[in-house]
């Protein structure tokens, strides 16, 4: 179920979300997708996924200066309308300056 108050400031990510079976139809375990909004100052400390072995997907809707990801030692800069896969079994963490 995608958050309400996320799809009142994202809807047409959110219907296009609704469209897609990988999200809305799958029963696999750990499988979803969410928004993240971080100020300047703000940050997403280092973490990693353990198991099962997955891919993680971002893709910058409104990507700011200031905002990149490391994973592993890789620092990674969204543009708006492109995504990001990284393996998440790598440390990663995001830090908007």
């Amino acid at each position: 179920e995608l958050a309400p108050v996320a799809c009142q400031v994202a809807n047409k990510s959110c219907e296009l979300l609704r469209t897609r079976p990988e999200i809305a139809a799958c029963d696999a375990k750990d499988v979803g997708a969410a928004f993240a909004r971080l100020q300047p100052g703000m940050g997403i400390k280092p973490h990693f996924w353990t198991a099962p072995p997955r891919l993680g997907v971002h893709l910058g809707l409104h990507t700011p200066p200031g905002a990149a990801m490391t994973v592993a030692d890789r620092v990674v800069h969204w543009e708006e309308g492109k995504a990001v896969v990284f393996d998440d079994t790598y440390i990663h963490s995001v830090q908007h300056r």
